[in-house]
C-alpha cells in the first residue's frame, strides 16, 4: 500500500481476506450485504464514482461484483497520484474486461490459509529464510506436535474460522464444507457455465492423492478418468476453474511442519 494506489488482495474463500483488510481500512464498502448489496450495485453501475468518496483507505469486499468500479478506482488513482487509497478482495482470479490495465495502480497481493507458525502451532526453531543464507546452518529440530497432531493439522487446513471452534471434530468441518461447497457450487458460479459435481470432486480427490509429488496433469487426469471417462478438453476445463477459484494452485506446496517460520 505504500507503493501503489490500490491492493487487490486474491485467495480462497475463508483464508481471512475480508478480516485483514478490515483491520487496515477506515471506510467499508460490502457488496456481499444483502441490506445494502441492491443499492451498493445500482450506484456502482451508474455513478461508481460516488462509492470513492470516504476516509481512506476505502476497502471494496467482492469488488467483481460491480466491474465499473475497477476503471474508476484506476483513474482516481492516476488523477489523485496518492498511495494506499483502496484495498480490494476477491475470491476468485476471474479477470474482469476494462478498457484500461493495472499496471502501476492496482498491485495484486495473494493469501492463502495459515501456516502452522500463523496458527502458534510450530515452534519456529528452523527459519527458511536462514537456511538458504547458510544452508550449513541446519542441524536438526524436534518439532512439539505429535505425528497425530501433524496429520490432524494437515487435515483441518489454516482456515482461521476453524481455529477457534471447539471440538476436533468442528474445527475439521470447515475444510470440508469449503470442499464440498467448491464441488456442488462455486464450480460452476464461478464464471455461470453449469458442471458436474462428480467430476470436479473427483478431480479434487485426485489432486489431493498427489499433493507434495511431481505428478504431470496426465497422471491426475487418468486417475480422473476411472470414474468419469469424459476429454481432457473437459477436465481442463475444470481444472481452470478451480485454479480461478484457488482451490487449486500448481506452483505451491505446502507441507506440514512443526518447527518452520519465515
Amino acid at each position: 500500500m505504500e507503493a501503489f494506489g490500490a491492493t487487490w488482495i486474491r485467495g480462497p474463500r475463508g483464508c481471512g481476506k475480508t478480516t485483514t483488510a478490515k483491520q487496515i481500512a477506515k471506510t467499508v464498502v460490502e457488496f456481499q450485504d444483502e441490506e445494502k448489496r441492491e443499492n451498493l450495485l445500482l450506484i456502482a453501475n451508474t455513478a461508481p464514482n460516488k462509492l470513492l468518496i470516504g476516509d481512506k483507505p476505502i476497502f471494496f469486499d467482492e469488488w467483481q461484483d460491480a466491474p465499473k468500479l475497477f476503471g474508476t478506482i484506476r483513474k482516481d488513482v492516476d488523477d489523485s497520484g496518492e498511495k494506499g487509497l483502496y484495498i480490494l478482495t476477491g475470491s476468485s482470479s476471474r479477470d474482469v474486461d476494462t478498457p484500461h490495465t493495472r499496471t502501476l495502480r492496482i498491485s495484486r497481493l495473494q493469501t492463502y490459509p495459515m501456516s502452522l507458525y500463523e496458527s502458534g502451532e510450530s515452534n519456529g526453531t528452523v527459519s527458511l529464510r536462514r537456511l538458504f543464507d547458510n544452508p550449513n546452518s541446519f542441524d536438526g529440530c524436534q518439532s512439539d506436535l505429535s505425528v497425530d497432531e501433524l496429520i490432524f493439522a494437515l487435515c483441518r487446513g489454516g482456515w482461521p474460522g476453524s481455529l477457534n471452534n471447539k471440538t476436533d471434530n468442528a474445527k475439521l468441518l470447515v475444510a470440508a464444507d469449503l470442499y464440498k461447497q467448491a464441488y456442488s457450487i462455486d464450480v460452476s458460479k464461478i464464471d455461470g457455465v453449469k458442471r458436474n459435481p462428480v467430476i470436479a470432486m473427483d478431480l479434487l480427490r485426485a489432486y489431493s492423492r498427489n499433493i507434495c509429488t511431481v505428478a504431470t496433469a496426465k497422471t491426475i487426469l487418468e486417475d480422473v478418468k476411472t470414474n468419469n471417462p469424459a476429454s481432457d478438453p473437459i477436465h481442463y476445463d475444470y481444472i481452470n476453474a478451480l485454479t480461478e477459484l484457488y482451490i487449486i494452485d500448481d506452483g505451491v506446496f505446502v507441507i506440514p511442519i512443526g518447527c518452520l517460520r519465515d
